[in-house]
């Protein structure tokens, strides 16, 4: 049997909120360096995996507003990654509401649509994770 070896976890300099990995079983804990591209990656595997978290609606909706272009450069360099991935810290029902408990004010455009163009567009796996109920999907 082959033994699991141990990873350190990589987090953006720019990321100033999300997850905190301390040394845990294989885990042995997270560094923060400047990355190009994602807000996580593994030691050693930089080239091959990308993380890149969105924690609220009104996030993904300035990166597919306002921040378009710097958000579509950073999807289509997610494209060069063997394991890219769009993690969504909100679920199904918060982009269906949305502008609703975002704090942006009511527009007239959609953001599901324009997630889903974009993940279409730039094609990373996309993880949705309903904090509130502790539930991946």
């Amino acid at each position: 049997m082959k033994k699991v070896p141990n990873y350190t976890v990589i987090k953006d300099t720019r990321e100033k909120q999300g997850y905190f990995f301390t040394p845990y079983d294989h885990c042995d804990g997270m560094v923060v360096e400047t990355m190009k591209t994602g807000d996580y990656t593994i030691k050693g595997c930089e080239d091959i995996i990308c993380i890149e978290r969105k924690a609220s609606t009104a996030e993904i909706s300035a990166n597919l507003g306002r921040k378009k272009k710097p958000f579509q450069n950073e999807m289509e360099r997610m494209k060069d990654f063997r394991f890219s991935f769009l993690v969504c810290e909100f679920d199904m029902d918060d982009i269906i509401n949305f502008p609703d408990n975002s704090g942006i004010p009511k527009v007239q455009h959609s953001v599901s649509a324009a997630l889903l163009m974009n993940s279409v567009d730039h094609n990373p796996d996309v993880i949705r994770i309903n904090t509130w109920r502790n539930s991946v999907t």
